[in-house]
């Protein structure tokens, strides 16, 4: 299908969103709660746009993330309302963490100052978090639940990440590396790596030693999730294209 992107027309495809069907077209729309693994959720607004349907006189903002594309679909990414909402939203995240730098790279781009004065962090809150949910909906969804977002009454900040329960916590760091702007923190030698409070060790390559980057925890709930013999996950990257090499050059042709 086609839709008219900033006065262009461009190729959609059906059920996708206006943010991928944008971004695909080499059209950027700002976004930050959004990951490519999980579905759009339109918390931070950041990614609002202007549309208007063929049958429609005006337009109206919506969430590009969340939005799906329909034919001849008219969206403007720098209309009036949206700008003006899209600043109130990058506003509200420079308030919550007003030194991280993914955050301050937006104000920059799209002309937004931090609020004056700042408003001081909740007690308890993680620094540099922006409540935009990625690192508990990964979690929750690809992962060990271990991660849940927290409510007012619960001793956190309501939207802070907490751990639920923190034995269920394998330090895959899928959590930690999808955060946007490098709240959650962690250490990593290549031989324990420490996270939320635990330290785990990553376990060596079964072949030569080198770390396989993976903790032991994570090799163990892997094998039990996809149904595979955890000594094979336990080879480092190197060894397991030697193995892929040599089973080449062992074929007969």
């Amino acid at each position: 299908m086609k839709i008219l992107l900033d006065g262009r027309q461009i190729e959609a495809r059906k059920g996708e969103s206006i943010a991928v069907a944008a971004r695909r077209a080499g059209v950027v729309i700002p976004t930050l709660c959004h990951h490519e693994s999980l579905k759009g959720c339109g918390n931070c607004r950041v990614c609002v746009v202007e549309v208007r349907k063929p049958e429609a006189t005006e337009f109206k903002v919506v969430t590009a993330c969340v939005f799906p594309v329909g034919e001849d679909l008219e969206v403007r990414t720098d209309g009036p309302a949206a700008v003006a909402q899209r600043a109130e939203a990058i506003s509200g995240l420079l308030g919550l963490a007003p030194d991280a730098e993914a955050i301050v790279a937006l104000g920059r781009t799209y002309g937004v100052r931090p609020p004056s004065p700042t408003p001081p962090p909740e007690a308890g809150a993680l620094p540099g978090c922006v409540q935009c949910g990625i690192c508990t909906r990964i979690c929750q969804g690809l992962v060990t639940k271990a991660l849940f977002p927290s409510m007012k009454g619960d001793g956190a900040p309501a939207g802070t990440p907490c751990c639920k329960v923190p034995e269920a916590c394998i330090g895959c760091l899928s959590c930690a590396r999808s955060c946007p702007t490098g709240a959650i923190k962690y250490q990593d030698d290549g031989r324990t790596r420490s996270i939320w409070g635990r330290t785990f060790q990553v376990a060596p390559c079964t072949t030569c030693g080198a770390s396989t980057g993976l903790t032991r925890e994570q090799a163990a709930w892997v094998a039990k999730r996809k149904g595979v013999i955890e000594a094979d996950l336990l080879v480092c990257v190197r060894c397991k294209l030697a193995r892929t090499g040599k089973t080449f050059s062992d074929i007969q042709f």
